[in-house]
């Protein structure tokens, strides 16, 4: 999973240093470019006071002050501001899929774009699960079986979803993830075997009581739907 995550991460990274930090290199401080209602305050359950935007930025700025990358500890030996492509680097997926969220509609869009996701809210909602999917791997979580709260959504007029014909159970489980993972990897690196990688594994699982495909969200007992995939 790990693998492919990775490769998703530096790559919306890249482009949304290139979308956004085309306005400027310092975009990523200026709230102008986030939607208003994520930099006005607002009261949590506890009675707190709390402002999305300023939380982001202390957030994003903890994570600049921390990086030892040459280039960001170039910039702060010579007391030169940190361009947006700089301080990309010390991002975390979080952090990244969170500045995905507040950002206005017309710089989503272009970074959707750029990743073949006709829809803005559907790729905040793939980024934050695999935000999610990846600590879990991080931290050598159980995942074979996890369900979500909420099921992701897909593209349907895509005729990569169409073939796939994923159901309630795909989307708050492994497989649709697996899916949506793929589905990015495809557009970023074409000639990825990575699925293969994918099947092999789940197809290697042994026949154990309590632990059916069916967990994972798959279609069938039969194992990994190799053909859906054209593989």
């Amino acid at each position: 999973m790990l693998d492919a995550i990775e490769r998703i991460e530096i790559h919306v990274r890249t482009v949304t240093a290139h979308e956004v930090g085309y306005y400027g290199a310092l975009a990523y401080t200026d709230p102008s470019f986030i939607v208003p209602k994520q930099t006005q305050n607002w009261t949590d359950r506890s009675k707190r006071q709390r402002n999305t935007w300023l939380e982001w930025l202390e957030r994003q700025n903890g994570l600049v002050a921390r990086s030892q990358e040459d280039c960001i500890e170039w910039h702060k030996r010579n007391r030169k501001a940190i361009p947006f492509w700089v301080a990309i680097e010390a991002w975390d997926f979080g952090t990244l899929s969170k500045y995905y969220e507040i950002l206005k509609g017309n710089h989503q869009n272009r970074i959707a774009q750029r990743l073949g996701v006709s829809n803005t809210r559907t790729l905040k909602l793939w980024l934050q699960e695999i935000n999610t999917l990846r600590n879990r791997c991080a931290h050598h979580s159980r995942i074979w079986n996890q369900v979500s709260a909420n099921a992701l959504p897909d593209l349907a007029a895509e005729p990569y979803f169409q073939t796939l014909k994923l159901d309630h159970s795909a989307l708050t489980r492994l497989y649709g993830q697996i899916a949506i993972i793929w589905f990015l990897v495809q557009r970023i690196g074409p000639s990825s075997d990575w699925i293969r990688h994918v099947a092999d594994v789940i197809d290697s699982k042994p026949n154990l009581p309590g632990c059916p495909f069916g967990s994972l969200g798959l279609p069938s007992e039969d194992g990994f739907p190799r053909h859906l995939f054209g593989i």
